[in-house]
Parts: structure tokens; sequence; C-alpha cells
């Protein structure tokens, strides 16, 4: 694709992107009682995108949302990844089953792109006040002036980062059905190993005519070069157990994680090591109250370990999360419930990025930011009709998740969305309201559906009352419709965004930026699936 930004003086702000997926599987007899299947499966993707975290002023962004400052011109991403997988699974009668999975994934991703201001000046500042001496930081964003004029130049760096994960995974799965109870028991055990190797550079820019010119005689400098890597032993198990009209689910989790981490910017710097092993466990209940109607309930542990290469001083972030709510679901035609949450963090940590407009120095430091609650509840509700026929299908659905944060305590970070956090305040891009309605058709050759969501403002930095920056709320519409011509070839038509909102989703790193416009697309469909079947 082209794109749908429109760059300063033309230019591609499209994708290309590619992938390739094999699957291939080798199988025992499936009539007799102890089945065996040995399935591989390989990807591989490329992608590259001429992409930018550069946005605009909010002034600009009201007269064309999809404008692009010539600053951004040499913004680009290009990335690729191997998966490869091979799985073993084993089925001894309808009770017992076994599935073991080894995994290699392999990435590396380069996005070269508009940094910063080479004398330190907040490029978010100008853009949201781009007036006296910020006048001309905006104009060399936009090409209006020549960096020569005013000594500014710019950086722009290519964070080039490759990755690999692997492991081997084993699940055990056991079901016994009895008259008056049941019980279903899982228990697993992970190796994982995962690395990221990180070559940051950055490279002097000036503005000359429109155009950026690299400056001459100046090297290139590599702010970021480290390799981090961690190796994390999991085992876990639950069991979920039904007698009468109650259903109990305990379930536990044990992990052991070992993280180390080489500045290789640093020559004389010593490996830095850490190890964490924590215990999680959880219990989900489910107790029917009449037939198809009951009440839920949960408590669980959360858990996320610090990253490799932080300070001592950084202690991984702990949880509790409870949910209770009602459910009724008659397995037929109509779904409903009502589930209400309160996650209750004890030490909730952060992380600088560049998306979120961290200095370069700062990038992927882990902070504690201390206690905080998320709570709120969800509404979910679907609804099927026959329309005259069994194959003639009408489906409404329902959903809206309400969302409240608060901090509890105090704390300062480099990250600009938590940079001076005090009691009381709501977290950043999280949304009080979300909300979707959709209704769908179907029968033997045609498949519809028009969906409207519904999104709120949210605050962009950590405030209260009327304090910051907030993005747009917002409204979207979607729709699909497919037809199927034969029993194997459907044609289809999907449009997104069709009332073509154009809110500020975000200003971060620094300016404004939008969704994706209005969209719509046209296909054919082959499939070689149970044929004489809606597609």
């Amino acid at each position: 694709t082209r794109g749908f930004k429109e760059l300063d003086g033309g230019g591609n702000t499209g994708f290309e992107r590619s992938e390739g997926l094999i699957k291939a599987h080798i199988n025992t007899d499936p009539n007799q009682r102890v089945f065996q299947k040995l399935e591989l499966k390989g990807v591989f993707s490329h992608e590259d995108s001429r992409e930018t975290y550069l946005g605009l002023t909010d002034e600009d962004f009201a007269e064309n949302p999809y404008r692009r400052y010539r600053a951004s011109a040499l913004d680009e991403m290009k990335l690729w990844r191997v998966g490869l997988s091979l799985t073993h699974m084993l089925e001894i009668g309808e009770d017992l089953d076994v599935r073991t999975v080894a995994y290699r994934h392999d990435m590396s991703r380069s996005w070269k792109k508009f940094n910063s201001f080479a004398d330190g000046t907040n490029a978010s500042g100008v853009l949201t006040n781009p007036t006296g001496r910020n006048a001309i930081y905006y104009n060399v964003l936009t090409g209006e002036e020549d960096s020569s004029a005013n000594n500014v130049s710019l950086n722009i760096g290519t964070n080039a980062r490759t990755f690999f994960s692997q492991g081997v995974q084993s699940t055990v799965r056991h079901r016994h059905e009895a008259n008056t109870w049941s019980n279903k028991v899982e228990a697993g055990v992970r190796v994982h190993q995962d690395q990221i190797r990180r070559d940051h550079s950055e490279e002097l820019y000036d503005m000359q005519a429109g155009e950026l010119q690299r400056v001459s005689g100046v090297e290139t400098t590599y702010p970021t070069r480290n390799t981090e890597q961690s190796t994390a032993f999991a085992l876990w198990a639950l069991d979920q157990v039904s007698f009468w009209r109650l259903t109990m689910t305990p379930g536990v989790r044990y992990e052991y994680i070992i993280n180390t981490s080489e500045d290789r910017n640093d020559p004389t710097a010593e490996t830095i090591q850490g190890t964490q092993d924590v215990i999680v466990p959880g219990l989900g209940t489910y107790l029917e109250v009449v037939d198809n109607l009951g009440v839920l309930a949960g408590i669980h542990r959360g858990f996320s370990p610090v990253t490799p290469g932080q300070s001592g001083e950084v202690r991984p972030e702990t949880s509790i999360n409870y949910e209770g709510g009602v459910r009724y679901d008659d397995l037929a035609s109509k779904h409903f419930e009502v589930v209400g949450f309160f996650n209750d963090y004890k030490n909730m940590v952060g992380q600088c990025t560049f998306a979120a407009g961290c200095a370069e120095q700062d990038l992927d430091d882990q902070f504690n930011a201390g206690r905080a609650w998320i709570y709120g509840a969800e509404v979910l509700a679907s609804q099927s009709f026959a329309l005259g026929s069994p194959t003639r299908l009408l489906k409404l659905d329902l959903s809206y998740t309400f969302t409240q944060t608060e901090a509890l305590t105090n704390f300062n970070s480099e990250n600009p969305q938590l940079a001076e956090v005090e009691p009381g305040d709501e977290l950043p891009y999280v949304p009080r309201h979300q909300g979707a309605i959709s209704a769908g058709y179907e029968d033997e050759r045609v498949a519809a559906n028009l969906a409207l969501a519904y999104v709120s403002s949210m605050r962009e930095t950590a405030s209260q009352g009327d304090e910051g920056p907030r993005t747009d709320s917002y409204v979207t519409l979607d729709a699909l419709v497919r037809y199927r011509l034969l029993s194997m070839f459907s044609v289809y038509t999907r449009g997104n965004n069709l009332l073509n909102a154009q809110p500020i989703a975000s200003r971060r790193p620094y300016g404004a930026r939008p969704i994706s416009p209005r969209y719509v697309e046209l296909g054919i469909e082959l499939d070689w699936g149970k044929e004489g079947t809606n597609p």
C-alpha cells in the first residue's frame, strides 16, 4: 500500500508486507485407543513500513490529520521473522492427553526515524506550543526553514534490534466424568529462553531546501548497545472440580527466572545478573443458582518480573485481582453476563519507551510506581434469532466496559506519561468507557455484519480533574458482507471506519496522530474446508 498519510513534498508513506506459512503432520489411526500426531509448522514474514512517531500540532491536525512533516521523510521500519515449531500430541482414550511443543523464533527489526533535536530541545513541547522560540524548530520540522539559518540540526536514529525465543513446553490433561461429579486436571512444565540485542545508532542531519541532508564530517554515534537474556523455568497445575451446581478451579504456578545483561558500549562494565522466583496462586468459582443462571467469583495473584539490566532497587510488580458477577447462558441462543473487577496493585511497575516520549538514555529502564487501583465492570450480551429456518440466523451482540484507575502513592519518573504522580491521579491511556454493538445475518449463501464501537477520551499523562491533555473520544462503524457463489468460492467486501472518524488517538511521543481513515476492501475467498458449508 502507498499509505494513507500525506508527506509534505510527496513520498511513499505505506508498507509492503508478506508472510508464508507451511504446516505438515503425520498421525496414527484415530480409531485406535492410543492416538499420536506429529506436526511441523514454519512461518516467515517480512515487512517494510514507512511509518513514523512524529505527529502534528493540534492546529495542523485539525486542518489535515493525515499530514506528515518533511522531518519524517526518512522514517522507515524493516522487519523479518522466522519461526519453527514441532508439536507432538498423545491421546490415550478419551480421558488423557499429553501435548509437547518445541519452538524457536528469530526476529530482526531496524527502525530509522526522527529521534530529537540535536541541541536537546523537547520536540513534544515544540509541537504543543509552536510559537515564540519554538517556531524556529517547528519550521525546521516542516521544511519551511533551513537548519543552517538557525543552527537547528536533527538526530535521525535507527533502533536496530534482534530477538530470539526458544523453549520446550509439555502439558498433561486428565478428565474424569462420574454421575454426580467431574474432575479435569492440567499440569505442565516449560523451559523458555529469550534474548534481545540492541544496536541503536544516531546520525546528524540538517534540513536544506526541504530535504534532509546528512551532516558531513560527523560520525555515527551509538547511544545504546547491549545484550539482555532471560531463562525461565515454570511449573503449573490447575484442577477444575464440578459437583452438584458448583464448579471450582484452583490453580498455582511457580516460576524461576535468571536474567543477564551486558553493556557492549562499555567494555569495562560487568555483566549484570539476577534471579527471581514467584508462586502465583488463583481460584475461580461458578455456582449455577437455577438452570443456565449462575454467579461467578475469582481471586488471582498477578506478577510481572523485572526485566534484565535493571538496578537492584527495582522490584517486581505484584497485584491481587478480584472479580465477581452473574452469568446466564442457555448454550443455544442467549448469553448475558455482568462482571465487576478490582485490581489492587501492591507495586506497579512502569517502563520507559520511545513511544512514551522517553529520552534515549532512559529507554527500557523500569521504575516502581507504587500502589494503584484499577477497577470497573463489564457487560456482555448476545441473542440469536432463527428467521423461519435454522440456517437463517440473526445475531445481536452488545459489550460495554467501564474502567476507573487511581494511583495511591507519590512517585517521580523519567517517563513523561508518569512524570510526577500524586495520590488520586488517574493513569494515562486507559479509556473510562468502551462499548460496541453489532448485528449479523447469516444463511446458506450470505453473511453480513455491521458493528458500531465507541471509545471515550483518555488522559495522556497521569492527572486528575481537568488537568492534563486528553485524546479525543470517537465512534467507528465497520461492515462486512460475504456472498458464497459456489461451495468453495465466495466474494466479499469489508469496510472499516466507514464514518471516517478523525480523532487524536495519541500525542506521544511527540505530536498529534490519527487512527486509520475510511478503508474499503473487495476480495475473493477460496475455502477447501467442508464442502457445502458457508465459509
